[in-house]
């Protein structure tokens, strides 16, 4: 079975340093991808 791929942005990640609406969630997601049941994607944004 493929794993979910599942994009994050910023406000996600900081869930899992400051506790705030939905960090529980925040952090049930970044479990799951310790754990290896999820892909975990972010993007990348450059200023030139």
């Amino acid at each position: 079975m493929e794993k979910e791929k599942i994009v994050v942005d910023a406000s996600v990640v900081a869930k899992w340093f400051l506790i705030e609406e939905y960090s529980d969630k925040a952090l049930q997601l970044r479990n799951d991808y310790i754990r290896g049941a999820v892909i975990l994607a972010a993007l990348f944004v450059s200023w030139f």
